[in-house]
């Protein structure tokens, strides 16, 4: 007996991932402009992922189906050290 409300989407040989949420804490962030220099950074590392930057906070958290040491290697590279932990 099979019940067709149960199968995975990804049983038709579609890949699906699951996005998950990270916090990633950004030195040197001050300002508008470098928080959308960091908004910018992740865009590049992972176009689909969705980002919330806390400027007060140098935070950013950042929803994404991709590897968030990539995100972190972006950032870094717009001249923000940064680190991340999964929320």
């Amino acid at each position: 007996m099979t019940f067709p409300w149960l199968e995975a989407p990804y049983d038709r040989g579609q890949t699906i991932l699951e996005t998950t949420m990270y916090e990633f804490e950004i030195q040197n962030m001050t300002c508008g402009h470098c928080a959308s220099t960091v908004e910018k950074a992740i865009k590049t590392a992972d176009p689909e992922a969705s980002a919330s930057i806390d400027l007060g906070a140098r935070i950013a958290k950042v929803q994404t189906k991709n590897d968030p040491a990539a995100i972190k290697a972006a950032i870094e590279k717009a001249g923000y050290p940064s680190s991340f932990r999964q929320l």
